[in-house]
């Protein structure tokens, strides 16, 4: 009887552990996956300056499993306005099964330089053998240093933008660079303004 009493109890202590052992193996007392221990690789986009937050398109993937912003991780973006790379410019933080912060880089490239150079100016060969000729060229909204380079000794530019053309000139095509050095958030670029004498 003694036996069959502690048989009894045995079954009954099982009995009670099994609802136990499936719920958590349901999930119910799941760990949560830190995805700063975890395998995990954050995919972020470069971005053109452009004057705003950045917005870039991000991935995210932990153990090889794609995972699914505002349901398993949140963004945090740096308020950065200006080119450049960020070490830490995006944040992640893991929710739902995901739990941990990790941190990713942001880069945001210079965007093309909006400089625009006057047109090129013409010149009668005429005039110029009687005396030397000036023209200005007119550079507008240029982002970093301007400076200028004439391609021809005929021709001499000022630190300003104004062009001398010798007397004597030559019929034939002149040019002149125009150098913008650009800055961290623009592209440095090089226009050429021409001066045709005929």
């Amino acid at each position: 009887m003694k036996k069959l009493k502690k048989l009894l109890a045995v079954v009954m202590m099982i009995a009670l552990m099994i609802p136990v052992t499936a719920f958590a193996a349901e999930g119910g007392s799941a760990t949560k996956v830190d995805i700063s221990k975890a395998t995990t690789k954050v995919t972020v986009s470069s971005v053109t300056f452009n004057g705003k937050k950045a917005n870039p398109t991000i991935k995210v993937t932990v153990n090889g499993k794609t995972l699914t912003k505002n349901k398993d991780y949140k963004v945090a973006i740096t308020n950065a306005k200006t080119g450049g790379t960020y070490a830490k410019g995006v944040k992640i933080v893991g929710i739902g099964k995901y739990t941990g912060t990790k941190y990713a880089k942001l880069t945001i490239k210079a965007a093309a330089n909006p400089v625009k150079v006057s047109k090129g100016k013409n010149l009668g060969a005429a005039g110029l053998k009687k005396k030397a000729k000036t023209c200005q060229i007119t550079v507008k909204n240029a982002k970093g240093k301007v400076t200028y380079k004439s391609g021809s000794k005929y021709l001499k530019v000022s630190s300003k933008g104004k062009v001398t053309v010798a007397k004597g000139t030559k019929k034939g095509t002149y040019k002149i660079a125009v150098k913008v050095a650009g800055n961290k958030n623009y592209k440095a670029v090089t226009k050429i303004f021409t001066v045709a004498v005929k």
